[in-house]
């Protein structure tokens, strides 16, 4: 048996929920796929701002010093 991902079933439910409601009804959202894709959102902007975070200091020439200092200071 093929095993169903939540993603699947959200999209599923969406689909029908479409398909069931008149062609001339506002197209609404689920709260809950809207929750799941603020929460992607908010994922990946994290993701973004730990990169972003990670490619300055590799950049930043007195990375290693600080560094050092910190293991002296941590002893």
């Amino acid at each position: 048996m093929k095993k169903r991902r939540p993603e699947d079933r959200l999209n599923h439910l969406a689909s029908r929920r479409m398909s069931m409601s008149s062609p001339n009804a506002p197209n609404v959202i689920s709260p809950k796929v809207t929750e799941l894709e603020d929460a992607e959102g908010q994922s990946k902007t994290a993701t973004n701002m730990t990169k972003g975070r990670i490619a300055e200091w590799i950049g930043d020439p007195d990375l290693l010093r600080r560094l050092v200092l910190r293991s002296d200071f941590v002893q």
